[in-house]
Order: C-alpha cells, then structure tokens, then sequence
C-alpha cells in the first residue's frame, strides 16, 4: 500500500439512505427557517412535522449503530 494507506470498506448502502434521509430533513427545516426569516412567521405544523421525522430518523440511527456493536 501507498504510505501506508489502509483501504476501508465502503459504507452499506443503509448509511447512504440515511444520509440521504438526513440531508433531507435538513433541507426542509432550513426552507422553514428561511420563510420565518423572510415573513416573520412560522409554518408551526410543517415545523412540528419535520422535527417528528427528524427524531424518528435519528432514532432508527442510533438503533442501527447499537444493534452493530
């Protein structure tokens, strides 16, 4: 190997759907801060919605990565 590099495994393609997944929510929420910023006012239910998607996403994560171990 170069320098002695080590090659690691590519990730499975269950951490690029939720990157994915992630990056998503993240779009959303910022697209919500955006408008408030521009308004003065909040989309309370999308709001609300997105950060229900975002700590059921972020629990099937944590159960992905502790059920690995």
């Amino acid at each position: 190997m170069v320098a002695g590099y080590k090659p690691k495994e590519s990730p499975s393609a269950d951490y690029f759907a939720m990157t994915r997944e992630l990056k998503d929510i993240g779009n959303n929420l910022n697209q919500i801060a955006f408008m408030a910023n521009a308004t003065g006012l909040i989309d309370e239910a999308a709001y609300h919605e997105n950060i229900i998607i975002l700590r059921d996403a972020l629990r099937r994560i944590e159960q992905a990565v502790e059920g690995g171990r």
